[in-house]
């Protein structure tokens, strides 16, 4: 995995003890983003770099059933887990284990959610990183082509939004500018307008890109 900033429907409260959504001990990192990849598999990235210590994952649902999940692979800022009987469009909760934010003391847990959401062909987000000049840079997990009317919104998590504009268009990642945000906060992205060059059915439609990102720039 690519160390990146970036975000999937990732929301982490530093607290202690696990709050609805997402919830994080104090020592725990801040999860960036969490992608669900299909087939079971999840991607978690977080915020600057993380140590291990007999580190566990497990999965619920909203009525709290439990899912055998297994860490699949990790490294020094995420890691990469499968669970499985996930349903798609279901929403779980995923709570790791064992995890600690790079100088800090005391191992502690970190939960977020996703939702097994398979749009077979559909470009997600492959990571994202944002810089202190002002800029945020998505990169795709693969080659895309741009409709004449491409909008990105960003907002925070009382829903304000900011001034985008787009600085740069590649084939597998897009550029933009925004304005006004606050440096530690939490801000939520959507891209419209991005198809993939190939991998859809002729029916099939793209959905919103969906993200997030920490005013962050290590």
């Amino acid at each position: 995995m690519k160390k990146r900033i970036a975000s999937m429907m990732a929301t982490v409260i530093a607290v202690t003890g696990l709050s609805a959504g997402a919830a994080a001990l104090a020592d725990a990192p801040l999860v960036e983003y969490t992608e669900f990849m299909g087939n079971g598999r999840v991607e978690v990235e977080f915020v600057g770099d993380v140590w291990y210590e007999n580190a566990q994952v497990t999965v619920q649902d909203a009525q709290g059933n439990g899912y055998t999940a297994t860490i699949i692979e990790r490294d020094d800022d995420g890691f990469k887990f499968s669970a499985e009987g996930l349903t798609a469009g279901t929403e779980y909760t995923y709570t790791i284990s064992g995890v600690r934010a790079e100088r800090t003391e005391g191992y502690g847990q970190v939960a977020d959610t996703f939702v097994a959401d398979d749009v077979v062909g559909a470009v997600r987000v492959d990571g994202v990183e944002y810089d202190r000049m002002g800029y945020v840079e998505v990169d795709f997990d693969r080659h895309v082509v741009y409709n004449d009317n491409v909008s990105i919104v960003v907002t925070d998590k009382d829903g304000n939004e900011y001034q985008t504009s787009i600085r740069k268009r590649d084939k597998d990642e897009i550029e933009f500018d925004v304005m006004g945000l606050t440096d530690g906060e939490k801000y939520y992205f959507t891209i419209e307008g991005v198809t993939p060059e190939a991998g859809l059915n002729a029916n099939d439609t793209q959905p919103t890109i969906d993200g997030s990102f920490y005013a962050i720039d290590d």
